[in-house]
């Protein structure tokens, strides 16, 4: 039993665990992380890293 369903091949399984794992990265409000999901934290922090980066080479630095 998953959740009240029963599984009853490894395909079912297999997408529900996956179904799970998306819903645990862009469904699940944090807040730990501002209110933000785990994915748009990450999405933020990279953004934020690539734009210093940028700033980084712009002055030299």
């Amino acid at each position: 039993m998953y959740y009240l369903h029963k599984i009853t091949d490894n395909a079912s399984l297999v997408a529900a665990i996956e179904e799970y794992i998306r819903y645990y990265n862009t469904g699940r409000y944090q807040i730990k992380l501002s209110s933000m999901t785990p994915m748009s934290t990450m999405k933020r922090m990279m953004r934020d890293r690539s734009a210093g980066a940028a700033a980084n080479t712009f002055w030299g630095g």
